[in-house]
C-alpha cells in the first residue's frame, strides 16, 4: 500500500501513525507536517519507507514557469495603473 499526503498533515494519531509505518508495508510520501520543518529527531527522517519532503508536493517546472510569469505580469499590471 502507498499513501501519498501533499495538501493536508496526516490525519489520526500521529504516534499510531507511526507505528503504522514501522509495523507495516505501507510506503507513506509526506510533504506537510504538523511541525514544519519537520524537527530532526522526528523518526519519519530515519523510515526507510517514509518519503519526507519539506513541503514541495506541487512542485514542477511548469508550475514555477506559470507562477513567476504570472507574478511578473501582475507586477507589471500594478505598476501600470500606479505610476504618475
Amino acid at each position: 500500500m502507498f499513501l501519498s499526503g501533499n495538501t493536508h498533515s496526516y490525519t489520526g494519531s500521529p504516534p499510531e501513525f507511526q507505528l503504522t509505518l514501522a509495523l507495516t508495508p505501507v510506503v507513506a510520501a509526506i510533504d506537510v507536517f504538523d511541525d514544519e520543518p519537520l524537527p530532526q529527531s522526528h523518526p519519519f527522517r530515519t523510515m526507510d519507507n517514509v518519503l519526507a519532503t519539506p513541503h514541495i508536493g506541487y512542485v514542477s517546472e511548469g508550475l514555477y514557469k506559470t507562477f513567476y510569469e504570472d507574478t511578473v505580469s501582475n507586477i507589471r499590471k500594478w505598476l501600470d495603473t500606479h505610476s504618475g
